[in-house]
């Protein structure tokens, strides 16, 4: 049925003027862009779940299900369940700083043992202390020292770090120099 309804659009394609041809086709293309901008805009002002970071290898895309940022503390949860025991450890903020210096703000934590439920309630308790300094939070993002590759993360090394609106605002106003060179 499918095929047959493709055939009669292509005969139709076929006995109508050149103009039409092309005017059609550009409505299409413009109906199509209208259709993925719609849904970028939407996308860009619903963050619910977990968005995994995508790497990119000899023009190949690599990702694993739990390298990424994620826009809840029980997206975070989920997320660190799913991460392997093979990993080499995970750096977690123990603190509010933006900057972490100092083994005084972040903590490594081996995959041994309940080290996941470690890792989500002292997340989850430097969450609560940024909320309480008023900082909103935007996302927990979960990264890899090295690229996603062919084999994946699972033996890497792993940091957490928390954004919030005041730490993006710091890094804007940075970048921007408005504090100065960093030289």
């Amino acid at each position: 049925m499918k095929n047959q309804r493709r055939k009669d659009r292509e005969y139709t394609l076929k006995q109508k003027p050149l103009e039409v041809k092309i005017v059609e086709t550009i409505k299409n293309n413009i109906e199509d862009k209208e259709d993925k901008i719609k849904k970028m805009k939407l996308s860009n002002i619903i963050f619910e779940g977990f968005r995994e970071r995508v790497s990119y290898m000899n023009h190949k895309e690599y990702t694993v299900n739990w390298i990424g940022t994620a826009d809840t503390l029980k997206d975070f949860a989920e997320a660190i369940e799913r991460i392997p025991d093979t990993i080499e450890y995970i750096n977690i903020p123990i603190n509010t700083r933006i900057f972490m210096t100092t083994d005084h703000d972040s903590k490594k934590i081996q995959p041994q043992g309940n080290w996941k439920k470690e890792v989500i309630d002292t997340v989850t308790r430097v969450v609560g202390e940024h909320e309480k300094e008023g900082n909103k939070l935007e996302g927990i993002r979960i990264s890899s020292y090295y690229s996603i590759g062919p084999r994946g993360a699972d033996e890497h090394p792993i940091y957490v770090s928390i954004d919030t609106k005041e730490s993006r605002e710091f890094g804007d106003a940075m970048s921007r120099g408005d504090y100065g060179p960093l030289d």
